[in-house]
């Protein structure tokens, strides 16, 4: 296959082909494509009847459609941007004759983080540095770094990108690397974008259409996760864990070269998900006050207490909190040591969040009666001064911990089958979320079959119930035959 994994390729592909040019879209321009006489409001956003806004740079059109406006940002020395609200898309399109290779986007560092791809076989990689002079903020002085995000593709569009948060998304200009082309379109598109499947259950994949009459070859880019055959598709799992499943072709010498791909994410069997989100806020009706929406109990910027004194001393306002979601609990509480242990919802730096005080802990367990963990990730925030903190909580001896300090990503996994999460905060932390992976039923030995065999060999499986092969230290299931017992290996 000519092209595969698309996003490493295409870079030097595209830049080999003599007939490659580039239009720049260019906000900071004085009336681009006549701006100044489409209808907007008193704060210069585009009115809803004016919508989408279609700015020409040929071959290509950018169309804007949603929440947006020019405005001039400090931050960026004064330059006039382009500023995408929530929902807002871009969508991308080229004359009849003609494809696009490359689409990049340009703005300062963490400006435009939140833009993603809403249609269109691409993707759009994190922030990489222009090594340009960047800004400086026209009242502070404050530095900020020209970045730019790119996205290779071979279409003719659309390839549509939009803001799905409520982050305002800001971009200075966009680049559009267009040639001209005579093929028709692969046409390669799978029936998801996504997908979730489960070791050792049913699982109906994503199927591929297309246009072409090319041979497909398939690919994926964590085989220790997912294979797949390179000729039939059909996909084994090995593990749980994402990868990314890849359709290609060459080119015909009616059909262009052509690939699509989606993100599988493979999970044990039986697992499911229960998600915390700590990032929202809403007005408790009545009163003055927030809440964290969906935890009334939790107020914002007021502790949670036994009553309202505001001196915090030694735990001795704590009483304990338990809320729940999706066949699970978590029930905040206090370690005995010093601090008030409480907890709250809080806005730092301009990040909503759940606040722990210091010496308060997390017990996090299933609901029902047969309820397994397979592990917990807290995601901390990332935008605190001082970290989330994360990387200071401990944990006892039911459990081990992992922290990412890149992503502030805290994960907690078993050492038993039955044990619960303990999570202690002694100097406090900063959560944006906590997800729960459970199951309902044994973690292990509910997922190894007894053998009726008396003289089959001794096998070993881990607590989630995956076959290892060569055991090192830790706690296995042996299966000899019909007997499965658990054993410790020093």
């Amino acid at each position: 296959m000519k092209k595969i994994l698309l996003l490493a390729t295409a870079a030097l592909l595209s830049c080999g082909s003599a007939m490659a040019e580039t239009v720049t879209f260019d906000f900071n321009l004085d009336n681009p494509w006549d701006w100044n006489s489409i209808p907007k409001n008193s704060s210069g956003y585009i009115d809803a009847s004016a919508v989408p806004v279609n700015c020409v740079e040929a071959p290509v059109t950018l169309s804007i459609d949603g929440k947006f406006r020019r405005y001039a940002q400090q931050a960026l020395g004064g330059t006039i941007c382009l500023l995408m609200y929530q929902d807002t898309s871009l969508s991308f399109t080229t004359a009849e004759g003609y494809k696009m290779t490359e689409i990049t986007f340009y703005g300062g560092t963490a400006k435009f983080a939140d833009l993603a791809v809403k249609e269109g076989e691409t993707e759009l990689p994190a922030e990489e540095p222009t090594y340009g002079d960047g800004w400086n903020h026209t009242s502070s002085g404050a530095h900020i770094d020209e970045v730019y995000r790119m996205a290779y593709c071979n279409t003719a569009g659309p390839i549509v990108f939009y803001n799905p948060t409520n982050t305002t998304n800001v971009v200075t200009k966009i680049e559009v690397t267009y040639e001209a082309s005579s093929l028709k379109e692969a046409g390669l598109a799978w029936s998801k974008k996504e997908f979730t499947a489960f070791m050792n259950e049913d699982n109906t994949f994503p199927t591929l259409s297309k246009a072409t009459d090319a041979a497909i070859d398939y690919v994926s880019d964590n085989e220790e996760v997912a294979s797949i055959d390179a000729t039939t598709g059909v996909i084994t799992l090995h593990a749980p864990g994402t990868a990314k499943i890849i359709a290609g072709c060459d080119a015909t010498d009616t059909y262009d070269w052509g690939e699509a791909s989606y993100i599988l994410t493979v999970k044990r069997q039986g697992q499911i998900t229960a998600h915390y989100n700590f990032t929202e806020f809403a007005d408790i009706e009545g009163t003055d006050n927030q809440c964290i929406a969906g935890y009334p109990d939790i107020l914002v910027t007021t502790w949670w207490t036994t009553n309202p004194d505001t001196s915090y001393g030694s735990g001795t306002q704590f009483k304990p909190l338990t809320i729940y979601n999706d066949g699970t609990e978590i029930t905040f509480n206090y370690d005995g040591t010093g601090g008030h242990g409480n907890v709250r919802g809080t806005t730092t730096t301009k990040q909503q969040n759940l606040q722990l005080g210091s010496s308060a802990c997390m017990t996090i367990k299933g609901t029902a009666e047969n309820a397994r963990l397979y592990e917990v990730k807290v995601q901390g925030n990332r935008k605190t001064s001082n970290g989330s903190m994360l990387d200071q909580m401990t944990t006892n001896d039911e459990g081990e911990i992992e922290f990412d300090e890149e992503n502030r990503f805290l994960t907690w996994t078993p050492k038993t089958e039955d044990a619960v999460c303990y999570l202690d905060a002694e100097h406090g932390a900063y959560i944006e979320t906590i997800t729960v992976e459970y199951h309902l039923g044994s973690t292990g030995v509910g997922n190894v079959a007894a053998d009726s065999d008396g003289n089959a060999p001794a096998e070993y499986f881990n607590i989630q119930g995956m076959r290892v092969d060569n055991p090192e230290k830790g706690l296995y299931i042996c299966r000899k035959g019909s007997k499965v017992t658990k054993i410790v290996i020093q």
